[in-house]
C-alpha cells in the first residue's frame, strides 16, 4: 500500500470514529464505546495496545496526546487509548458515559527496575528522557504518584 493511500485510509477511519463517537454520545450507536487503559508507563501499555488490535479495535491510540483533559480532538478520532493515565479520568467518564476503563498496575519494585532499564536503554541509544534534562538526579519522591494508582 502506498503511503498516500495509507494516509487516506487513516483519515477515513478517523472520520468514521468521529461520527460514531457523536452517535454514541447521542445514544444512537449503543454498540460503540471508548476504552481507556489507565496506568503508568512500563505497566504493559504496549501489550494492551496490541490486545486492543487483536480484539478488533481498528482506531487505537498509543501515546501521550490523549492524556490532557482538553484533548477532545484526539478523543473523538480514536476508540481505544493506552500509555499512561489521563489528567482527569473522571471527566472522561462524564464526557463518554459508556466508556470502559482498564486499570493496569505493576509491583512498585518491578516497575522501578523496568523504568530504570528503560532509561539505560534510552541513554545507550542517545535519547535522553525529558525528566533528566537539566535534572540529572530526579527525586525518588516523584515516583510515588506514578506507581500506586488507586481508583475509588
Amino acid at each position: 500500500m502506498t503511503q498516500s493511500l495509507r494516509k487516506h485510509k487513516i483519515n477515513i477511519l478517523k472520520a468514521v470514529h468521529i461520527v460514531r463517537t457523536g452517535l454514541s454520545k447521542a445514544g444512537v450507536d449503543r454498540s460503540y464505546v471508548k476504552v481507556f487503559a489507565i496506568g503508568f508507563n512500563k505497566t504493559a501499555t504496549t501489550s494492551i495496545d496490541t490486545l486492543f488490535g487483536k480484539l478488533g479495535y481498528q482506531a487505537r491510540y498509543h501515546g501521550t496526546a490523549w492524556r490532557p483533559e482538553k484533548a477532545h480532538r484526539v478523543h473523538w478520532q480514536w476508540q481505544a487509548f493506552s500509555d499512561g493515565k489521563p489528567d482527569n479520568f473522571k471527566r472522561l467518564d462524564q464526557i463518554y458515559p459508556r466508556a470502559r476503563f482498564i486499570l493496569n498496575t505493576r509491583d512498585p519494585l518491578e516497575w522501578l527496575d523496568s523504568r530504570y532499564q528503560h532509561v539505560i536503554l534510552e541513554k545507550k541509544l542517545g535519547r535522553v528522557p525529558k525528566m533528566f534534562i537539566g535534572n540529572p538526579r530526579p527525586k525518588l519522591s516523584r515516583l510515588g504518584s506514578c506507581v500506586g494508582i488507586h481508583i475509588t
